[in-house]
């Protein structure tokens, strides 16, 4: 059983779809994920970043490509090793996320009111 993660972060590049002999899609994903931290002033601080490769495939891979840099997901998968062989010969390995699920965030860091509401409307939570 592969270990699985469960996580919120951010696409650091554009998505990248191609198919599988020309029939199935798949996606390449680019994720950050990072700890916050609040700061003695009260200011938050970005802590410890972990960067990681997804693949998503079928139906899920055609939905992601419509993603954009810099968009917040939430997202469920298992990790993997993925091992290769480097042009001067050494091995190499690197950690992948196979995806299960992929989802956009309803935070919306730009705007201080809930959408629909007035800023004279008490916020609902």
């Amino acid at each position: 059983m592969l270990p699985s993660l469960h996580g919120t972060g951010r696409l650091t590049a554009a998505p990248e779809i191609r198919r599988i002999e020309g029939k199935t899609p798949v996606c390449r994903i680019s994720l950050a994920f990072n700890a916050r931290r609040r700061t003695e002033d009260g200011s938050w601080e970005d802590a410890d970043t972990c960067f990681l490769t997804g693949k998503l495939f079928g139906h899920a891979a055609e939905n992601a490509a419509t993603l954009t840099k810099g968009t917040e997901i939430v997202v469920t998968g298992r990790l993997h090793t993925v091992q290769w062989t480097a042009e001067d010969g050494s091995p190499r390995s690197a950690l992948e996320l196979l995806v299960d699920s992929v989802g956009t965030t309803v935070r919306n860091p730009g705007r201080p009111e809930p959408v629909g509401l007035g800023a004279e409307a008490e916020h609902p939570f």
